[in-house]
Parts: structure tokens; C-alpha cells; sequence
């Protein structure tokens, strides 16, 4: 995700998702009939990298868009996947590392507020960027309109804050999976639950 002072409603804008190769099928459907429809219905850009380990999706069109094409794919998403995930969507945004500061806020306070106020069963910013890039994973586990609605939040937050330096965003190619709990990408095991796996909203 990149910022700079923009309308989010209106303008163009452009986010990434991190997504396990085993649901990327469920996105791109039987002769890639699922993306093709999203693509077509909302007049958005999207695409899906194919790589071994972990994919990135990427969407562009307005952020009220961009919400409806999540809701369907996550809703994709609960249909493929193998984990018992109650009802709950896990979802891993790419952020720049410039931005973090600005969700997170000093001594922790907005993201503190943002996790109260989301929802969610987790919410959580991974400390280490994605192997060769600027980007860091933020991961949101909880039900389908919370997580829109807290990705909808992260982008107003953001909004007004410039990218420095040197803008590297991830490839997918670049995935590690013995770096993968640093990141929090996904590793070389079977995908967990991550409501059984400990992890907190923190």
C-alpha cells in the first residue's frame, strides 16, 4: 500500500495482499473464469502472481470497490480452504515499511485503538519486512466486514503519509519459508488455523 495525501474514496489507489498458493485456484476459478468476472463486473485491475509458495493479489480501483472485490474473494477464500476457520477470513496485507508509524502511532496508541475498535479476532504487524523488499505483512483474522472495514480504517491512516526512501515492493518469488514466521508469510507446512495456533491480537 502507498499513501500520499488522497482521496480514498474517489481516487485510484492500489493494495496488495499476501495469499497461499492453495487458495489461489478459488481467486482465478476453473480457466480463470472467477478473475475474469471480478475484473469485468467492477472495471478493476486485478491480478494474481503465480509462484510456488505464496502469491501477492493485487487490486486497483477505488477503496469502495476494492471492498466489494475483497468481500468475494474472501468469501472464496472460506470455501477452499482445508482450515476449520469458523466463519473467519484470514487476510495479510502488504504495507510499506514508511507507513507503519502511522498505524501504529505513538507508544502503540492507534493501532491499540484500531484493535478495539476492529473486531477482529487478530490483528497483527509482522516485525520483519518480506525477504528483499519494503514491505511489511499486517495480518487480520475475524469475520468478512471487519476486515474490510479495518483495511478500509489502515488506508485512512495512512492517507497523508509519504513513502521515503528507496521503494522496493515484494515479489512473491522472494519467499523464504524458514523466514516465514518473521514475516508473516507462509511457510513450507500445511497452512494453520491461526485461531488454534496461539497467535495474538498484538
Amino acid at each position: 500500500m502507498s499513501a500520499g495525501d488522497i482521496d480514498i474514496e474517489s481516487q485510484l489507489i492500489e493494495l496488495r495482499f499476501l495469499i497461499p498458493n492453495k487458495l489461489g485456484g478459488t481467486i482465478i476459478g476453473k480457466g480463470g473464469e472467477n478473475i475474469r468476472a471480478l475484473r469485468q463486473n467492477y472495471s478493476a485491475r486485478i491480478n494474481l502472481t503465480d509462484d510456488v509458495t505464496e502469491r501477492i493479489l493485487s487490486i486497483e480501483s477505488t477503496l469502495p470497490v476494492i471492498s466489494d472485490i475483497l468481500i468475494e474473494i474472501m468469501e472464496r477464500m472460506q470455501s477452499g480452504s482445508n482450515a476449520d476457520m469458523d466463519g473467519q477470513s484470514d487476510i495479510r496485507m502488504l504495507i510499506n515499511v514508511s507507513l507503519i508509524g502511522a498505524i501504529i502511532g505513538v507508544g502503540g496508541d492507534r493501532i491499540s485503538k484500531l484493535r478495539q475498535d476492529s473486531g477482529l479476532r487478530v490483528l497483527k504487524i509482522y516485525p520483519e519486512n518480506c525477504p528483499s523488499s519494503t514491505d511489511r505483512v499486517m495480518q487480520m483474522v475475524g469475520g468478512t466486514h471487519n476486515v474490510v472495514q479495518t483495511i478500509r480504517q489502515t488506508v485512512d491512516m495512512c492517507k497523508n503519509t509519504a513513502i521515503l526512501g528507496p521503494k522496493e515492493n515484494y515479489d512473491s518469488c522472494n519467499a523464504d519459508p524458514s523466514f516465514a514466521h518473521s514475516y508473516g508469510g507462509y511457510g513450507a507446512f500445511p497452512m494453520q488455523d491461526p485461531l488454534a495456533t496461539g497467535f495474538q491480537a498484538g
